[in-house]
């Protein structure tokens, strides 16, 4: 089964008042930690949807599998458009495909195999009951997503009932955590400072 990423970062990252792909941790930086973990869950194509300093973010992220695509319209439109324009350019032959932003770093590869292993046509991994990133789509609801025009982006589209969605419950509280704020990249901070104290593999 062929499976590709779209990991959507194009967006200004203003209330972080800084890039955030770019943003170390550990190491390496968020965003390759994002890449990582997809391929370390069998992402064997990855699209990653530029904007704001674009040229810098394909310059970091030279890796291979990699493929870039700019959102030249990144400062006017919202994450649907750049995650539409990442799916209308994945390779055919791909059966599923994750969907994230560029800054939930922390997830793990073993919950992204667990979701793989549900058959439906949207997954969501849940934590204590709180949907988080990516999700994962087949290739029905990538035709869903490209068609949309509604309201509220996807999270609208998948409030429609139009899509068959199965949560996965999971252990992993990375799903929830991104970088939208400073308070929010300090957290991701002390969490990979947990993590790398119980030497985990995803440091």
């Amino acid at each position: 089964m062929a499976i590709a990423a779209v990991i959507a970062a194009a967006g200004l990252s203003a209330r972080m008042r800084d890039f955030k792909p770019l943003l170390r941790l550990g190491h390496s930086t968020v965003i390759r930690h994002t890449i990582d973990v997809l391929k370390g869950a069998g992402a064997e194509h990855i699209l990653v949807v530029t904007g704001y300093q674009s040229v810098v973010l394909e310059r970091h992220l030279l890796l291979p599998g990699v493929m870039f695509l700019k959102n030249e319209r990144f400062a006017q439109t919202d994450m649907l458009t750049s995650i539409q324009l990442g799916l209308s350019a994945l390779p055919s032959g791909v059966e599923r495909v994750f969907v994230t932003p560029a800054d939930v770093p922390l997830v793990s590869p073993m919950t992204l195999r667990q979701m793989l292993l549900a058959k439906a046509q949207v997954v969501r991994p849940l934590y204590h009951g709180r949907g988080g990133h990516p999700i994962l789509l087949d290739r029905h609801a990538v035709g869903q997503v490209l068609a949309w025009t509604g309201s509220g982006g996807l999270k609208g589209l998948l409030g429609a009932g139009a899509l068959e969605v199965a949560a996965v419950e999971t252990d992993d509280p990375g799903i929830l955590m991104d970088a939208d704020t400073p308070q929010d990249y300090k957290r991701l901070l002390a969490y990979q400072a947990r993590l790398q104290g119980r030497g985990n593999p995803r440091m």
